[in-house]
This record gives structure tokens, C-alpha cells and sequence, in this order.
């Protein structure tokens, strides 16, 4: 037995596109698969969420799509993980997997009875700074942004947490749309994975392939409208938030490997992560406005401004993706500016291009009206 699995090892190690398109069909299988379930079991059990004033939807509907996800992408990892990956690697793929675990544990609970938002930051927090301090983790470098390179090793902690907490919570924040967060998760993860591939870091082509293999299989769900329809909720979205931090501070860590050499990482990170970054501070900055509670859930979103343009949720998501895919695409075409430039510049045609977009299709749909 132990023959065959030196053997299978050494064929994946070797052949690493193979393996990954491997694993994310198994991936995809599984959760398309198990997502009827889930949905069975949410109905017999009543756990839906219901349409409310803050509510994008007009019927209840099943929201544990995130244990769909979720469930065979631990299995898979766990599996493979054992066979493909090296003894200094296990430890850091048990750490992944044992907090990825306790936050599905959180976001059951915030999906089925509801946490105050104070709960969920803390215990965000406190399963952050676990995986922190277990793996050593961390952002340790400015990369030269304002002149900083190395971070001492206390603001190098509070940094990491800072970028945790930011991605976890600005992704989940996007999830009030059918298709938006599963598709701009399936971007941004497609992006890491062609990172990870050609710097051979099996362990994030690993989990890379498997979430978007999952990711995929839901979105076939998520963007249909037959009995089996089901949202992502806060147990998939924390916790794929919550790998889409440990792989941007992997990036920007001076520990990483990088053999391709690629200058301005962290401007290309700042560009994968554009939408739910400037939506979430717009809302802060609204509520904060308003007076409100910059936790207080409500429909100031730009989904939720493309939708009273009339648009539909599937044309939402295109328009908000497109604008993704516009972003990224800029980061590449002037990545070889000096990285201030690169920064400013990165940011300015993100902004302007949002506020454009924005201007035209209210402008467009005036002239309708």
C-alpha cells in the first residue's frame, strides 16, 4: 500500500496541472452532489432565511450552501493532503483545516439563530490569531510601500490580523446577490492558484482546486431557480473568506518563495480584493454618516444600487465581475511601474472606474424612466 501511495505522490508532485483539474473535479462532483441534500435537510428542518427589508430575495430560501462547499473540501484536502504534501507542510494543513472547522462552527450558528456582530469579530479574532501564531503566518513586509520593507515582529501580528479580519468580513459583505461572492471567489482563487502553480506550493494548489471546484458546483445552484436554489451564508463565507486571507498574506510574507519574481505583490492583492474593499468602506462611511453602526446590516450595497437600476441579480453580478476582471487586468498591464506608481495608479482607475460605472448605468436607467 505504502508503494502505491509513494507512487500516486510522485506522479502529482510531477504533474501538477493534472493534479489540480484532478482535484477540482472530484471537488465539483462532491458538492453538486451534496447540495440537494443540504437543501432537503434545510427544508425539513425549516433552517431558511426569510425575505426581510434588508433582503435582495422574495421567498425563503435554504442558506447553509456553504457546508456544500465546505465539507467535501476538508475531505479532499485531508486526503490528498496525507499523500501529496511533504512532514513540514501536514502541521500547516491541520492548522488550515482545524480553524477552517471552527469558523464553519461560527457561521452555523450566525446562519441558523443568529450572533451579535461583536461575537462573530471576536471569535474571527481569536481563530485568526490561533492560525497566526500556530503557522507563523504572517505579513512581515511593507515591500517597500512608503519606504517600509521589514516589520517588527508586533506590528508584523497586528498587520496580519488587521488584513485577516478586512478580507474575511469585506467578503462577506458582497454575499447579497445571487452569484456575486461564489463567482468573485472563483476569480480571485483561479488568480492564486495560477500563482501557487508556478511557484509549485502544492499545499495552496491543493486547497485552491478544491474550493474552486466547490465554488463552481454552487454557483450552478445559487444561480438557478428550481427547488434545489440555495445562498452561500456566513458558513461559507467566512470561511472561504478566511482562506482567501491566509493565501494573500502567504503571497506577501518575505518567507514566500518567489520564483517568478513578480515585483508589487501586494498592488496585485489590492486589485483581486477592489470590489469588496471599497464597497465595504463606502458602507462604513455611509453608515458612519448616518450615524449608524458600521455593523448595521442594510441595502446600501452596490449590488443593491444596481438592482433598484433594475437590473437583475445575474446582470448585477456580470456588470460587478466584468469591473473585477477591468481591475486585475490594469494591475498586469502596468506591473512594471515603479511600485508607488503602480499603487496610485491601481487605485485611481479602481475608484474611477466604479464611480463610472455607476454614473452611467444611472444615467441610463434615468432615460429609461
Amino acid at each position: 500500500m505504502s508503494s502505491y501511495l509513494d507512487s500516486a505522490s510522485f506522479f502529482f508532485n510531477n504533474n501538477l496541472v493534472l493534479f489540480s483539474g484532478f482535484v477540482l473535479f472530484l471537488s465539483f462532483f462532491s458538492t453538486y452532489k451534496l447540495i440537494p441534500f443540504i437543501v432537503t435537510l434545510s427544508n425539513n428542518l425549516n433552517l431558511k432565511v426569510m425575505p426581510n427589508a434588508r433582503s435582495s430575495h422574495v421567498k425563503s430560501v435554504p442558506q447553509l450552501g456553504g457546508l456544500g462547499i465546505t465539507i467535501p473540501a476538508i475531505f479532499l484536502c485531508l486526503l490528498f493532503g496525507f499523500m501529496v504534501l511533504d512532514s513540514n507542510e501536514i502541521p500547516f494543513m491541520i492548522a488550515t483545516i482545524t480553524s477552517s472547522i471552527l469558523l464553519v462552527l461560527v457561521g452555523i450558528k450566525d446562519d441558523i439563530i443568529g450572533l451579535p456582530a461583536w461575537v462573530k469579530l471576536i471569535s474571527e479574532l481569536a481563530i485568526s490569531l490561533f492560525f497566526v501564531v500556530v503557522t507563523d503566518i504572517r505579513i512581515d513586509t511593507f515591500h517597500g510601500i512608503f519606504g517600509l520593507y521589514s516589520l517588527p515582529l508586533f506590528w508584523s501580528y497586528i498587520y496580519t490580523l488587521f488584513v485577516f479580519i478586512i478580507i474575511i468580513n469585506s467578503y462577506n459583505l458582497i454575499d447579497g446577490i445571487d452569484g456575486l461572492a461564489g463567482s468573485l471567489g472563483v476569480i480571485i482563487l483561479t488568480c492564486f492558484l495560477l500563482y501557487f502553480s508556478q511557484t509549485k506550493a502544492v499545499f495552496f494548489i491543493l486547497f485552491s482546486s478544491t474550493y474552486i471546484g466547490g465554488l463552481m458546483a454552487f454557483l450552478r445552484y445559487n444561480l438557478s431557480f428550481g427547488k434545489f436554489k440555495i445562498f452561500m451564508g456566513d458558513v461559507g463565507t467566512i470561511v472561504i473568506g478566511f482562506l482567501l486571507a491566509i493565501m494573500a498574506t502567504q503571497v506577501l510574507s518575505n518567507d514566500f518563495t518567489d520564483t517568478m519574481a513578480i515585483s508589487n505583490r501586494p498592488v496585485f492583492v489590492l486589485a483581486l480584493f477592489a470590489l469588496p474593499f471599497l464597497d465595504t468602506l463606502r458602507i462604513f462611511i455611509i453608515r458612519g454618516f448616518s450615524g449608524n453602526s458600521p455593523f448595521l446590516a442594510d441595502k446600501n450595497h452596490l449590488h443593491h444600487v444596481f438592482l433598484k437600476f433594475g437590473f437583475s441579480h445575474i446582470q448585477v453580478t456580470s456588470i460587478l465581475i466584468v469591473y473585477c476582471l477591468s481591475v486585475i487586468a490594469s494591475a498586469i498591464l502596468f506591473r512594471h511601474l515603479f511600485i508607488h506608481w503602480h499603487l496610485l495608479l491601481t487605485l485611481l482607475l479602481s475608484i474611477l472606474l466604479l464611480v463610472l460605472l455607476v454614473w452611467f448605468f444611472a444615467m441610463l436607467n434615468k432615460n429609461k424612466e
